[in-house]
């Protein structure tokens, strides 16, 4: 019974990586993506869910002779622009993909593809959850994303490969001020996180809308690329320290709105995450994303 079951464990691990040798759909079986650029507007003000953005994907080639590459995406969006290494070019949609026209005779030569893109994302359904829009009753409306494991394509494009891992380069727009018709009390309204650590935020005052930029320098695969965006309250921690001495910041992003009191019971739960990295860096060695806690990212978006 037991040979069994290793036989079994052993088939299924190798229909994984049979399965996860190009993305989801079989796309990008040509190409190693190195990093993803990407750009993203959004507002969470807006009626009904929507993303408007551009992402150049950053790759280089694993085969010779490439004429096309090929990317997961959800057929409801538009692409409204390609471009490669012969200039602008025509995507072509097939289904939850597309593919782009490129000429690259060589192997291992490095080239990119860049996509503009615009439309609504399917609906959260039971535990798919990839783009989510909702109203929280503190902080008003909220967006975040969980791609697990592979709703990326339900929202940006990109090669949805479990094994492919790249750097990322994410700059979200969101509005800046409220509709108020009092500009005098009108204020700084969204704050975005992301995966990296917060290059810049910059504003825009004619447009009023203020673009964050995270960059990410830990390849990562393309479902753990997330965003919250929402009126967060920013906690800035004691920073771990790891078994090599490097410390490592670590931020909170928490929903505004609540009790000193709630805070303060919120902020001593999650810190208990800050210990269980000093205890596995004691353990195991120094946590890998040593530059930023990683982590800021993803427990901004549960409030």
């Amino acid at each position: 019974m037991r040979i069994f079951y290793l036989i079994a464990a052993f088939l299924c691990v190798q229909n994984s990586l049979i399965a996860q040798t190009s993305g989801f759909s079989g796309t990008g079986a040509n190409i190693d993506v190195q990093q993803y650029v990407v750009s993203w507007d959004l507002n969470p003000d807006a009626p009904s869910p929507f993303i408007s953005g551009t992402v150049t994907i950053n790759f280089k080639t694993t085969v010779a002779s490439v004429t096309a590459v090929s990317f997961d995406l959800r057929n409801s969006f538009t692409i409204l622009s390609a471009s490669s290494n012969l200039g602008t070019v025509t995507a072509v949609k097939t289904g939850n993909t597309f593919s782009v026209p490129v000429n690259i005779p060589v192997l291992g030569t490095a080239s990119s593809v860049t996509i503009s893109y615009e439309g609504a994302p399917p609906a959260p359904s039971g535990a798919t959850e990839g783009f989510t829009k909702t109203t929280n009753s503190l902080a008003g409306n909220v967006i975040y994303t969980l791609s697990e494991s592979y709703e990326d394509r339900d929202w940006w494009p990109c090669k949805a490969d479990m094994q492919d891992k790249a750097t990322t380069d994410i700059s979200v727009t969101v509005p800046w001020r409220s509709n108020n018709a009092d500009p005098n009390l009108a204020t700084d309204t969204f704050w975005v996180a992301s995966n990296g650590r917060l290059q810049d935020s910059a504003i825009n005052t004619i447009t009023k809308k203020r673009t964050f930029r995270y960059i990410n320098d830990y390849p990562i695969a393309s479902y753990l690329v997330c965003l919250g965006v929402a009126k967060y309250t920013r906690f800035y921690r004691d920073s771990i320290t790891l078994s090599s001495g490097r410390k490592v910041p670590v931020v909170y992003y928490l929903f505004a709105g609540k009790t000193a009191t709630k805070y303060n019971s919120v902020l001593a739960a999650m810190d208990k995450a800050t210990e269980l990295v000093s205890l596995f860096s004691n353990k195991f060695g120094d946590y890998p994303f040593m530059i930023h806690w990683w982590a800021q990212s993803m427990v901004t978006m549960r409030g």
